[in-house]
């Protein structure tokens, strides 16, 4: 009988295909996710949900492209788990500007500081 040593239970390596890299890209990629990764920081955690809020009020858009390989029959029709988005057409050029355009939201949300951060710059 084999045992599992600790680190089989505290970490596993992870594939990502759209990761961010250096320099902004994106890219495929890989991590290890580790138990000392996990956020306890309760400065970062407010940060966190503070940035996810934030994003979602600048940056969400009211419909959402039709995935690659779905019916036509399913444009118009509302986005699972999204509540108030439906599924327009895209074609690759309007998928790409949709992908820069949240790139450069992203980016301009994470440069700025808020939550906890804010009140020490005061």
């Amino acid at each position: 009988m084999a045992y599992l040593t600790l680190a089989d239970f505290t970490q596993k390596t992870v594939v990502n295909s759209r990761m961010l890299q250096p320099g902004g890209g994106v890219a495929m990629g890989k991590y290890t996710r580790r138990a000392k990764n996990i956020v306890s920081s309760p400065g970062l955690i407010a940060r966190t949900k503070w940035t996810a809020t934030n994003m979602r009020a600048n940056c969400s858009l009211p419909d959402k492209c039709l995935p690659r390989g779905m019916s036509e029959a399913a444009i118009g029709m509302p986005v699972p788990g999204a509540p108030g988005k439906k599924y327009v057409a895209c074609d690759d050029a309007e998928r790409e500007r949709r992908l820069n355009a949240a790139r450069e939201c992203a980016m301009r949300t994470l440069a700025t500081k808020g939550s906890a951060y804010s009140r020490r710059a005061a």
